[in-house]
């Protein structure tokens, strides 16, 4: 185990970031180097706090400072709020030279979920490197005639990787549309993927896209009978500004989207 020094004046501070807000805990045990008459020779520090549901980076300090020279011999992380899923809450443990200090040295940072608690040395980085994330599931709006799904933005404070899609597209005379997904960065396309084939006018097909899909149509063939159509996406990491963008070539009057489905692996970051 690494020794954790901390002097006298010195403190500890958590930093969070959330997508829901959660009440937590930390408690930090600090070892004196000699006895005192002063003081006993380990110190148990306990404080609450409750994070926004903002994804943005908050800190929380101990409100303590150390009595004298000593080491953190134990310290943790607890939820005291249920929270399901791993990537949802970020937290790291700091010793800083003061309250409002320099970071001197780190206690802890991982993800922290119900039945995780994180305990002193363990260090893992924000983002897909450490494990899964959280699946988010969004319901897309019915849109009107001749309309696309809305557009969705990847939140400030997150990384998000599209994992599936599921979207009817009923069909009247005239137009033979072929659906697409496409990720972007403002006006630059980052990626997607598209139906393989064309649907036929006055047919209702179901759309499913996904990781790991195969594209049940081919060259883009006319589909002349309704059903259902897979397409495959590409296992891209999405960051703050990127967007996930549905866009239908030969989308028309006579085209009208249902009620859509988008799901996405979220990992809530810091910095």
């Amino acid at each position: 185990m690494r020794r954790h020094r901390i002097l006298k004046g010195e403190t500890v501070s958590v930093v969070t970031a959330s997508s829901l807000a959660a009440t937590l805990e930390c408690d930090v045990t600090i070892r004196y180097d000699k006895p005192s008459k002063d003081h006993a020779q380990t110190d148990n520090w306990h404080w609450q706090f409750t994070t926004a549901a903002t994804r943005i980076e908050q800190e929380f300090p101990s409100g303590m400072t150390a009595l004298d020279d000593g080491e953190v011999v134990d310290a943790i992380g607890t939820a005291l709020t249920v929270i399901t899923q791993r990537g949802q809450t970020y937290v790291q443990c700091y010793i800083r030279s003061a309250p409002g200090g320099r970071v001197k040295d780190a206690l802890f940072q991982d993800y922290i979920h119900a039945t995780h608690p994180v305990p002193l040395d363990l260090f893992i980085p924000p983002g897909p490197v450490g494990g899964h994330g959280a699946i988010i599931e969004t319901n897309l709006t019915d849109p009107a005639a001749n309309a696309e799904y809305v557009t969705q933005a990847v939140p400030t404070g997150a990384i998000w990787k599209v994992r599936y899609f599921h979207g009817q597209l009923v069909q009247g005379i005239t137009q033979t549309p072929q659906p697409q997904i496409q990720f972007r960065n403002g006006g630059s396309i980052l990626g997607g993927g598209a139906a393989g084939a064309l649907q036929a006018a006055s047919t209702t097909v179901d759309y499913y896209a996904g990781i790991g899909l195969g594209s049940s149509g081919t060259n883009d063939a006319t589909l002349t009978a309704g059903g259902a159509e897979t397409f495959g996406l590409p296992d891209t990491m999405l960051i703050a500004g990127d967007s996930v963008v549905f866009l239908t070539l030969g989308l028309g009057a006579n085209s009208n989207w249902g009620l859509g489905f988008l799901g996405v692996e979220e990992w809530v970051i810091v910095g």
